[in-house]
């Protein structure tokens, strides 16, 4: 891999691991254990990457309990997006690509497990 040509392309190397899953692992889940290993390393100092990785950890929470609404995943983008440009150090800002990349390319699978989702599925036998 060459990071000029993932970089032309939206995709961060990082620590080139390559996460390889198959239709029985969960976006979901991958995405909260994640989310929960930046949150346990974050330093704490700066208040975007603080609040905003606590926030994202309880909405993912609700999220896989069925619990969250649509308005929920247009939360996390928000408060991703301000992570990102907010943080002061490495970490803050790439905290949250791998949730970016899961709502960019899985957004159904977070849509889909939402109450509104849940409600019109039972109503029409629809997913969203």
């Amino acid at each position: 891999m060459e990071y000029g040509k993932c970089a032309e392309r939206g995709i961060t190397i990082g620590s080139g691991a390559v996460y390889v899953m198959d239709e029985q692992r969960s976006i979901l889940g991958n995405v909260h254990n994640r989310v929960h290993f930046f949150l346990h390393e974050s330093c704490g100092k700066c208040t975007p990457c603080r609040e905003g990785l606590r926030q994202v950890n309880k909405i993912i929470d609700r999220v896989i309990a069925g619990e969250a609404g649509l308005k929920d995943i247009e939360n996390l983008e928000r408060f991703t997006r301000c992570m990102q440009e907010a943080s002061f150090c490495g970490l803050g800002q790439a905290a949250g690509n791998s949730l970016l990349s899961s709502l960019k390319y899985f957004r159904k699978e977070y849509e889909n497990s939402c109450v509104d989702c849940v409600e019109k599925t039972a109503e029409r036998g629809e997913l969203c």
